[in-house]
């Protein structure tokens, strides 16, 4: 069977965008997966830190309202 030497051109072609496109497709599924891997990495942090935040101020008693169970009565 014989094919036509421009046929077997674009065949080529074709099959060079696609190893090229597969490339692409494999480079930004990793860097979206670095990319969540960071962005999550920071919420955490900063979750933490305002849970920590948020505990610090609930531990310490506040000067505006006196605290019923050490008050004399």
């Amino acid at each position: 069977m014989m094919l036509n030497p421009h046929l077997l051109l674009k065949l080529a072609q074709l099959h060079q965008q696609d190893r090229q496109r597969e490339v692409e497709i494999w480079r930004l599924t990793r860097e979206a997966r670095q990319g969540r891997a960071k962005f999550l990495s920071h919420l955490v942090h900063r979750l933490l830190a305002a849970a920590r935040e948020q505990l610090r101020i609930q531990t310490q008693p506040s000067s505006a309202i006196p605290d019923m169970a050490n008050s004399p009565r």
